[in-house]
């Protein structure tokens, strides 16, 4: 995990940097900025959703890579890590063809590498609830500790994400513009979304790593919590 955890955090330092570009033409409250502000406010969704993406793509594919590193069995796995890999094949991830030339050896081994695709595990809406989602097909926890914010403690506000992705899809889509986008939003409002998805994103990526550390994907791990 340590790479996925340096990837996010280096994500994050460029929209930490770009948020001081944001302030620095807010703090001019000049009428030519103005519209420069809301664009800027609007391309920081384009950030935060690229940031909440990537760290959940690269989390599911390091769990995979643990599994495959590990060369764990098909027939070790969570029940519903199997299901999940064998509706991979129904949704075309890769052909009948393709999945029999590259089955070589054990195929309950090379199943794994071979029907889990990172590129397909979204599908450009990202939310809480997708990842809670995913959170129950893997069986990794989403459970968050309160933060620090404006110095007193908080619970994060995990819909500030859907925020973000509902955003980010209008200006994808073309629904609004940049500046439309951008004018909905103060800058002190855009602060609170980004601390609140940054933190929730870095919650998530530490319960996956736990769950990596303890290789919850194997289906011992579920026969061992039934008997305790």
């Amino acid at each position: 995990m340590l790479a996925v955890m340096n990837d996010f955090d280096n994500r994050v330092e460029e929209i930490d940097l770009y948020f001081s570009l944001l302030k620095q033409t807010v703090d001019k409250k000049q009428e030519e900025y103005i519209q420069i502000e809301q664009i800027l406010k609007a391309n920081a969704f384009l950030m935060l959703y690229n940031l909440a993406e990537s760290c959940i793509k690269n989390a599911v594919e390091e769990i995979f890579s643990d599994i495959s590193k590990k060369k764990v069995g098909y027939h070790k796995l969570r029940e519903e890590i199997r299901i999940e890999l064998i509706k991979s094949l129904k949704k075309d991830v890769i052909s009948p063809k393709s999945f029999v030339e590259r089955t070589r050896d054990d195929i309950t081994k090379q199943i794994i590498g071979i029907c889990f695709d990172k590129d397909k595990l979204l599908s450009g809406n990202v939310d809480a609830r997708q990842i809670q989602n995913i959170a129950s097909i893997y069986s990794f926890s989403t459970q968050l500790a309160p933060i620090e914010y404006e110095e007193t403690k908080t619970n994060i506000l995990t819909d500030k994400l859907l925020v973000v992705k509902n955003n980010r899809n209008s200006l994808a889509h073309g629904n609004k513009s940049f500046k439309e986008c951008g004018r909905d939003y103060t800058y002190n409002e855009m602060v609170e979304i980004k601390i609140h998805v940054v933190k929730y994103l870095q919650q998530i990526l530490q319960n996956i790593e736990i769950y990596i550390q303890n290789e919850e994907y194997l289906l011992d791990k579920v026969k061992d919590i039934k008997k305790t």
